[in-house]
C-alpha cells in the first residue's frame, strides 16, 4: 500500500523499508516519526535534531556520560544505511538548520560527510532520502 500523497514523510519511510536490509541503520535527521514508521530505535539518543542546539539538554547528557561530547560526530559515525531530511528542491543538500546552528566547523563536515558518502535515492520536492553509496555502507 502506498501512503497518500498528504503523508510525505510516510511515503519517505515505505521506500526506505522497500530497500532497506535487516540491521541497515536510519537516521531521519530532521524527521523523527520516520523511525516510527519503521519500527526503529533512533540513530541518535537526541531523538529532536534541535536538542543539539540546547546546551541545557545537551550538557547534563555529556556531563553524565549518556552522551558522547561530539554526539553528532558519534551518528555521523554510525554510518547509517539511510539518511531521510526535508527536501531542499532540485536534489542538493544542504544541512538542517539545527546542525548549521550546532558548529560552523561540524556543519561543513556533514555537509561533505553527505555529498561524500551518500546518492539523492528519493525526493519528492517535501522529503529527500539518501542512501549511503556501495563502499561506504556498513552491513551487520
Amino acid at each position: 500500500m502506498q501512503a497518500p500523497p498528504d503523508r510525505p514523510l510516510l511515503r519517505a519511510a515505505e521506500v526506505v523499508a522497500a530497500d532497506r536490509r535487516p540491521g541497515d541503520a536510519v537516521w531521519p535527521i530532521d524527521a523523527v516519526i520516520v523511525s516510527w514508521y519503521l519500527n526503529l530505535e533512533p540513530a541518535t539518543p537526541v531523538a529532536f535534531p534541535r536538542n543539539f542546539n540546547n546546551p541545557a539538554i545537551m550538557r547534563p547528557l555529556v556531563e553524565s556520560g549518556y552522551l558522547a561530547p561530539d554526539a553528532l560526530g558519534e551518528t555521523m559515525d554510525s554510518n547509517p544505511a539511510h539518511l531521510v531530511v526535508r527536501s531542499t528542491g532540485g536534489g542538493s543538500f544542504e544541512p538542517p538548520h539545527f546542525i548549521r546552528n550546532y558548529n560552523a566547523r561540524r556543519a561543513a563536515d556533514f555537509g561533505k560527510w553527505v555529498q561524500d558518502r551518500y546518492s539523492l535515492f528519493y525526493d519528492d520536492g517535501r522529503v529527500s532520502v539518501y542512501k549511503a553509496n556501495a563502499a561506504d555502507e556498513v552491513r551487520p
